[in-house]
């Protein structure tokens, strides 16, 4: 929910009744899990820079 929604860890604690550390420590098992995950969700084009726009 946090990642998806954008929820808080507040909203999330109160949703599914779990303590504070519970959501902390899980959040951060997923983000690791994402992490892993990114080098090969998130490649840059061949040619990212030159899509890039110049600065005036």
């Amino acid at each position: 929910m946090t990642l998806a929604h954008g929820c808080t860890n507040r909203f999330v604690q109160k949703s599914f009744n779990h303590s504070g550390e519970t959501i902390h420590r899980h959040f951060y098992k997923v983000m690791a899990a994402v992490l892993k995950m990114s080098a090969n969700i998130i490649k840059p084009s061949a040619n990212y820079n030159d899509e890039v726009p110049a600065l005036y």
